[in-house]
């Protein structure tokens, strides 16, 4: 294990457990958090699979985090496992609570880099890493895992588009997942905003739509195209919010 790892690494007695961290109502997001690496699809020598299966960007796996007060799920699509260091650094350089003395990431112990543990040591978390082989420790962060590839594969079959477009799947799941209900712990979205979830711009993924083309308008040309919805382009407010569409071929 890389000393960095080892050196701030402690005993589990001194860290929180789940239970305690959801009844403590001073707790505030992204204060105490789950991450994991999900692999949507595994290299091997079968490049014709491989060339198939993967997204049209090249995405070949996924990074999610939960915070463990909320259901809420946090995540980005990417090729290697690299990549989900900056997008934590981008994630706590906006929401990290300083103010939080007692912040604290849990992990599986593999598979991770020194530079992780030096960002989070940049940003005053404690690494909390759960041993060999005990995905139970991580449990918010696996139920989402099993329940996302199956949501992907719900979302691209019902339209019969190619896999290479799982990505956009995998975004429009978690947004649909952050603001809709999970038993008795409400919606993710409106429990860490205090804001009502807005559904009047939610679209069936890859229903047809009609979206306005860039620039100028011109006086009497048509300036639209007509395309099958594929995720939105920052937050679903009316202000930020642009449906992306693709051509009717996605498939």
């Amino acid at each position: 294990m890389d000393t960095k790892l080892t050196k701030i690494r402690k005993s589990k007695d001194n860290f929180r457990q789940v239970n305690e961290i959801r009844a403590d109502k001073d707790v505030v997001f992204l204060q105490y958090l789950q991450i994991d690496v999900g692999i949507i699809i595994q290299r091997s020598k079968n490049e014709e699979r491989v060339k198939r299966l993967s997204a049209y960007n090249r995405d070949t796996c996924y990074v999610a985090v939960t915070p463990m007060k909320t259901n809420c799920v946090l995540g980005a699509t990417m090729s290697t496992k690299e990549p989900a260091v900056k997008w934590l650094q981008f994630l706590l350089v906006q929401y990290c609570p300083w103010k939080k003395k007692d912040k604290t990431f849990r992990r599986e112990e593999t598979g991770y880099s020194s530079a992780l543990a030096k960002l989070l040591d940049d940003y005053n978390y404690k690494l909390d890493t759960t041993g060999p082989d005990n995905s139970s420790a991580i449990g918010k962060v696996e139920h989402f895992n099993r329940t996302v590839k199956g949501g992907i594969r719900l979302l691209i079959v019902s339209v019969s588009w190619s896999w290479k477009v799982r990505n956009y799947a995998f975004y429009h799941y978690i947004q649909i997942y952050n603001s809709t209900p999970h038993g008795n712990s409400g919606i993710p979205y409106p429990n860490i905003t205090g804001k009502r979830v807005d559904h009047s711009r939610t679209r069936i993924f890859g229903c047809p739509v009609m979206v306005l083309k860039n620039g100028t308008r011109p006086a009497l040309d048509n300036h639209s195209r007509h395309g099958h919805f594929a995720g939105y382009n920052g937050t679903m407010a009316e202000k930020d919010t642009l449906i992306s569409a693709r051509k009717d071929n996605t498939s």
